[in-house]
This record gives C-alpha cells, sequence and structure tokens, in this order.
C-alpha cells in the first residue's frame, strides 16, 4: 500500500491495545471476549492492506525486513535478559527453562507449543505472519491466474477451513516449524482481508457510504452485542496453541468482532495519537510483555486473575496504557539508535532514496 490509510492505523492501535489488554488476566470473561479475535483482527488487516503484485524476492525482501529481523534481534535480546534474570531472581523464572542454547534453538524453530517461548511469548506471532504471508503470497499469484477469481479465493479459504479443522481434531500434537499449521488457520483472515480490499474497502469516506449514519451505528452495535455473547458461549480461544473451541461459532464471532472494531476505527477516521501508535505496533508487540511482568508483579499478581468488575477493568485499562507508553518511549529511542531492527530505514537512507527519486 503506497499511501497510510488513517483508519487502518487506527484499527491497528485498536488492535494492539486488546493484544496488550488479554496478556493482562489470567482468565475471565474479558480475556475470553478479547481472545475471540484479537489475534484474527490482525491477520485480516493485513490483507487488507497485502500487495499481490510485488514479484517474490522483492515481497520476501520486505517481509525479512520488516517481520523476521525484529524476531530474530528482540529473540535474543529477550532470551539473554531471560537467563541473566532468571540468575539474579530465580522465583521470576522458577519452573521455566532459562538455558540460551535451548532457547535459541526454540526461537530457530519457531514454535511457541506447547508452553516454550517463555523468554517472550507474544513473539510468536511474527514468524506466524510470516508464514502467512508467504501461504496468501502463493495463493494470490495463482488467483492472477485464473478467471473467476472470487470464486477460486472462496474456494481456497474453504480449503483451508478444512484442513485446519482437521489439523485441529486430528494432529493438534503435531508443531510445525514457523507455526504453519496456525498459519492455515490465519490465512483464512488474511485472504477475506485481501477480498474486503478487493471491494474498495480502503477508499472507503463516511460520506461516500450508502448506508445511513444512524443504521450503520445500529448495525455496528449490534454486531458488538452478538460478538461479545457469542464469545461467552465458545470455549476461551488460543491461536497460538490451535484452540478454537466450536469451529463454526469461533469463525463466526471473531469475524462478527472485527467487524465492529473496523467499523468503530472508520468512524473515529483521523486521530493523531491513535494513528501514531497504529505506525509503531510492532515496538509494543515485542516490547510489552517486560512492562507488563513489572507493573503487575508490583502491583500483586492476584488482582489481575480476571478483570471482570469494573475497578480491575479500569485498573487493568491504565496498565495497558502505560505499558503502550512505555514501549513507544522504547520505540523512539530504537528509532533514532538502531531503526533496522523494527524493520524501519534510518533517515539517512530515506533522504538518500529520495534523492534518487528525484533525480
Amino acid at each position: 500500500m503506497k499511501k497510510r490509510v488513517a483508519w487502518i492505523d487506527i484499527a491497528r492501535a485498536i488492535g494492539i491495545f486488546f493484544i496488550v489488554l488479554g496478556h493482562i488476566p489470567e482468565d475471565g470473561l474479558v480475556r475470553k471476549y478479547i481472545f475471540s479475535f484479537h489475534v484474527p483482527f490482525f491477520f485480516l488487516i493485513s490483507g487488507i492492506c497485502f500487495n499481490g503484485h510485488e514479484d517474490f524476492k522483492r515481497f520476501v525482501e520486505k517481509k525479512v525486513k520488516t517481520i523476521v529481523v525484529p524476531y530474530f534481534v528482540f529473540s535474543i535480546m529477550s532470551i539473554m535478559i531471560f537467563a541473566i534474570a532468571g540468575h539474579i531472581i530465580p522465583s521470576i523464572t522458577k519452573g521455566i527453562n532459562t538455558d540460551i542454547l535451548f532457547n535459541i534453538r526454540v526461537m530457530l524453530y519457531g514454535n511457541s507449543k506447547p508452553s516454550l517461548m517463555k523468554y517472550n511469548l507474544p513473539l510468536w506471532f511474527l514468524p506466524c505472519l510470516f508464514s502467512t504471508s508467504v501461504i496468501v503470497y502463493g495463493i494470490e499469484r495463482f488467483l492472477q491466474k485464473v478467471q473467476y477469481k472470487n470464486i477460486f479465493r472462496g474456494l481456497c479459504i474453504a480449503v483451508l477451513i478444512l484442513i485446519g479443522g482437521f489439523y485441529t481434531k486430528y494432529m493438534s500434537h503435531i508443531y510445525l516449524p514457523w507455526h504453519i499449521e496456525t498459519a492455515i488457520q490465519m490465512a483464512v483472515f488474511y485472504l477475506l482481508g485481501v477480498q474486503v480490499q478487493e471491494n474498495g474497502i480502503l477508499n472507503y469516506s463516511e460520506q461516500e457510504g450508502n448506508t445511513p449514519r444512524v443504521v450503520s451505528v445500529l448495525l455496528t452495535g449490534a454486531f458488538l452485542l452478538m460478538g461479545i455473547y457469542g464469545s461467552q458461549l465458545n470455549h476461551i480461544v488460543g491461536v497460538r496453541n490451535d484452540s478454537y473451541g466450536n469451529f463454526l461459532l469461533y469463525y463466526a464471532v471473531s469475524l462478527c468482532n472485527c467487524f465492529v472494531w473496523i467499523r468503530i476505527a472508520m468512524y473515529i477516521k483521523h486521530n493523531k495519537v491513535l494513528e501514531y501508535v497504529g505506525k509503531n505496533t510492532l515496538s509494543i508487540l515485542v516490547l510489552h510483555k517486560f512492562p507488563i511482568m513489572l507493573v503487575t508483579t508490583v502491583l500483586g499478581n492476584s488482582r489481575f486473575v480476571t478483570i471482570d468488575n469494573l475497578i480491575s477493568f479500569i485498573a487493568a485499562c491504565m496498565i495497558a496504557i502505560i505499558t503502550m507508553g512505555l514501549c513507544l518511549i522504547g520505540n523512539f529511542v530504537i528509532s533514532y539508535c538502531c531503526p533496522v531492527i523494527i524493520g524501519k530505514q534510518s533517515k539517512v537512507r530515506k533522504r538518500i532514496r529520495h534523492e534518487n527519486k528525484n533525480s
């Protein structure tokens, strides 16, 4: 996507807030709701922003810079911090393997199951995103050569759902490198995002919509209620472990909630703070575990087993906001000192590239 779209960045900001908030409680209704859609939401947004016309070499180079390099850098940093912390404060890592060589093997294999990557568990998302992107790229390149592309994309989605369902039921004990088994599931949302993009959603504006504002808001509210209610009917979803409960209910609820928060992002349209957050979600993803551990340990982990009452929910939201703020400070330092580790170009390289384009 050549030009940034404000509501997309706002949607990303909403998504990363739910990721951070979802990692605070250990159980409860709020966690159940958040986990019903927060990971698929990011894959759907990735599909909306997908560019299938890049040649394969350029596509892979871009994904390596923006996904693989940050994954390895922050994995190694986390492994070292985890090992040091294990020696200094053994109670923090009690019962968890802090051996550096063991965790490096885990990093290289890129699969966090069943309970690996404890050094920084949210990092599992990056190898899964890379695998999903490659799967979708292959499918979309194939679809460019066929007639009735939308029909074949629908068939591909159906096949992926069937494969994912078969794996979850009969082969869930098999952990593939770089979360390929999870990527098959997430490719469904990624492809749906591509389909949504082709329907012209990137050019959406509220003034151009044919649906009256009141009807649109009521419809969004209805979907929100259905999403909340539906999330409580299913088992708690765990995308990382490919635990989806009722498969049909999972997809219905997840898409319902994704629709709601995309619509809310569209209603907001422009917000400088949220747009800034949305542009820097990677840093928040790779850094947020440590501030959460620090704050909840100081305040007492028992206070946040669930956040289902108003006071604990507000407290958890404040922790999530503070955590994101600390991560953005870290992002500012990294962007200034070594932007390449979060997939960004240095200001010097940007200026040279800009001058070469204009020359």
